[in-house]
């Protein structure tokens, strides 16, 4: 049997047992585990000689609430950052770019965005995803700010990272 057959055979078993909710919950939980399997793997290989340090460093992968639902690319962004503050010695606990990025969305699905907070949104979505972020330039130009836009924006991002830090500082092991 492959590994796919037999995940879907175990995911088809717990799901009977223990409901499609739960056995969801615990398949995206072996998800996020393996991407941050990956995402370490690949930190080792860019820093060997801290290994040690990047593979102690799993557990400081567990996705926070806010990147529950975010998907994988940006979940493995959150990973490659925290690696990186591990790598460099930088503090853990302020929120990484992908936090605010997924805070930042859901609060546009929420209400429209200040300009602020859309400047922000798309110059750190351009720091994660330079390609997609050229291809939306491309088909609806670049987004307009003027100085007094990226210094709120800025400022911003400075509350927001302080914030998400204090209030996810909580939800790590």
């Amino acid at each position: 049997m492959r590994k796919n057959e037999t995940t879907n055979d175990l995911f088809t078993a717990a799901s009977e047992l223990l409901g499609a909710g739960v056995a969801s919950t615990i398949a995206h939980t072996f998800r996020c585990m393996e991407i941050a399997e990956e995402e370490i793997s690949a930190a080792k290989a860019r820093r060997p000689l801290l290994a040690t340090q990047l593979h102690d460093g799993f557990r400081e992968l567990c996705p926070p609430q806010v990147l529950r639902e975010a998907g994988e690319r940006l979940y493995r962004a959150h990973c490659r950052e925290l690696l990186d503050r591990i790598a460099t010695g930088s503090p853990l606990r302020p929120a990484t770019t992908a936090e605010l990025l997924a805070v930042l969305q859901a609060m546009s699905l929420a209400a429209p965005l200040e300009r602020a907070a859309t400047v922000l949104y798309w110059d750190r979505f351009g720091e994660l995803f330079p390609a997609d972020a050229a291809r939306i330039r491309s088909e609806v130009g670049p987004l307009a700010a003027d100085s007094y836009d990226q210094v709120r924006a800025k400022e911003l991002e400075a509350k927001l990272r302080r914030q998400l830090g204090r209030a996810l500082a909580g939800t790590h092991p």
